[in-house]
């Protein structure tokens, strides 16, 4: 039998003071993950809010958050005449107490179920997840929604529901974030002000092995922190989506002999469960490794059906269709049925704009992981089913491609694409005319590796690539893509607030789409 890894024992309940309320989501519970102050250090009441309006008075005690209300997609991956969220957050134990309500900006609260799921995965010690589904909500709306004790406000912020086809919005994307880092706090206050609807994160969410013990300090206290402020981050999980693909250091944490809170992942994130039914016999998912059997069952019980099926999974936002995918290599997407199941994926939709999204970039001008291509298996699907943008991470610096189509080379005898290793070689045609200013109609796929969001800078960028067209290494970086019916405009913006990087692109006439 393994050894077993200590828990830290819990010291009971302690009292919660209340922060700031209403701020648009600015606000606090006032609760730690640490050691508590001593009483007289504790403010029993708050006078004035950051906004001006009124603060509440002292919290009636109860369980500490743990990690405070943040918010999720949810399962519904198309939007119909009604949205949805998820709204979690993290205590020790269950508090009965506690009650969600929600309402349209100035109308009338409503009742939401409060459910629990235990979480043992040691050294982290025993907690519940709390989450409460926001169901029937009006797209296109913005919304309150508030967590009480026995009536009184504990918590509460503000969201908006996904945008309807045709309207205008702006989202963001932000790779290989999760390091703890003071760039990534930074990031996270200028990423604040530019208000997106939602961020995308192209994998590595936390460093190293995407452990619940790194999620808390490195993820959580950083993009839900109270206030903005680039020393600590800023209030945005609480009242902004983020939607994240998994990548390589989000697996790491397999081998659950050194920590069973590995693959946090899967009970970290509220996700659509439409990807392809993997059985657990299947190689092509992150296999929990060295587990005891009560381990495994405490795993499946905290994760749900979120293991293994969602690593991969489609979903829509105003005239958007997004596919995330695991582009790990123990995932092969030369397989026929993980093929159909994304061509369908991309046939099916009515959006007039594809984004593909995965960790791995399959065209990569760095020296750091050139060799991880394996994803340029899938070219020749994107080519097809017109799909407009893919996005990568893994390189942690920003680089943008010429819009290009790849040929993978075959072996002769069985027609199967090579692959020496994970490289994939093959032949390339380049779009020369396509500038993203003059020229915005672009003939190929265009590639974006965003990765440069917290982790420490690559800075070795190769321009003898034949896709090459633009890359940016000097500073950290976030993308923001404003979104409308008939045209995409992708920005890079820097920890200085400087816009590095701009194109274009331009619906092309639907005929040539079909």
């Amino acid at each position: 039998m393994k050894p077993r890894l200590c828990r830290r024992q819990s010291a009971g309940p302690l009292p919660v003071w209340a922060g700031a309320l209403l701020f648009l989501g600015v606000i606090g519970s006032g609760c730690r993950t640490g050691p508590a102050p001593p009483p007289d250090a504790r403010p029993r009441s708050v006078g004035v809010a950051p906004n001006g309006l009124a603060a509440s008075g002292a919290i009636p005690p109860g369980p500490d958050f743990l990690v405070k209300p943040y918010l999720q997609l949810g399962r519904a991956p198309r939007m119909g005449l009604t949205d949805e969220r998820v709204v979690m957050w993290k205590m020790e134990r269950p508090d009965p107490a506690l009650t969600m309500e929600v309402r349209p900006r100035g109308g009338a609260w409503r009742n939401v179920t409060v459910q629990w799921t235990p979480v043992d995965t040691p050294p982290v010690p025993p907690y519940q997840i709390g989450s409460a589904s926001l169901m029937g909500l009006t797209p296109s709306a913005l919304y309150e929604y508030r967590l009480s004790r026995n009536g009184r406000p504990l918590f509460a912020s503000t969201f908006q529901t996904r945008r309807r086809p045709g309207e205008p919005y702006a989202f963001a994307i932000l790779g290989d974030c999760g390091a703890g880092r003071r760039e990534q706090k930074v990031l996270a206050v200028e990423l604040a002000r530019r208000r997106p609807a939602f961020v995308l994160v192209p994998g590595d969410i936390v460093y190293l092995t995407g452990r619940e013990r790194e999620y808390r300090p490195k993820f959580f206290d950083i993009y839900n922190a109270d206030a903005p402020d680039p020393k600590i981050g800023a209030p945005l999980l609480r009242q902004t989506l983020f939607i994240a693909a998994v990548g390589n250091h989000d697996v790491k944490g397999r081998d659950f002999s050194k920590g069973a809170d590995g693959l946090a992942y899967y009970y970290n994130w509220n996700q659509p469960l439409n990807g392809p039914e993997l059985a657990l016999t299947s190689a092509y998912y992150p296999h929990i490794e060295n587990e005891s059997p009560a381990e495994k069952k405490a795993f499946l019980r905290a994760t749900g059906p979120n293991y293994p099926r969602m690593g991969n999974f489609s979903f829509e936002a105003g005239d958007v269709h997004f596919t995330l995918l695991d582009s790990s290599p123990y995932v092969d997407w030369t397989d026929a049925k993980l093929q159909d199941w994304l061509r369908n994926d991309l046939y099916r939709t009515g959006a007039r704009w594809k984004v593909v999204l995965f960790h791995h970039p399959p065209f990569d001008a760095s020296v750091a992981h050139e060799g991880d291509q394996q994803m340029r298996a899938l070219a020749p699907l994107f080519e097809q089913m017109k799909v407009d943008l893919v996005i990568g991470g893994h390189e942690h610096n920003y680089q943008r491609t010429t819009p290009l189509r790849f040929v993978p080379a075959r072996d002769p005898k069985t027609g199967a694409i090579r692959r020496i290793g994970q490289r994939v070689p093959g032949k390339f045609l380049i779009d020369r005319q396509y500038d993203g200013k003059a020229a915005t109609r672009p003939d190929g796929v265009i590639y974006v590796t965003s990765g440069a969001g917290g982790q420490r800078l690559y800075g070795m960028i190769s321009r003898r690539v034949p896709f090459y067209a633009t890359a940016y290494a000097r500073r950290h970086s976030f993308s923001m893509v404003d979104v409308t019916p008939d045209r995409l405009i992708f920005r890079q913006i820097d920890t200085k607030g400087r816009e590095v990087d701009r194109f274009v692109i331009d619906q092309v006439p639907s005929t040539a789409r079909q």
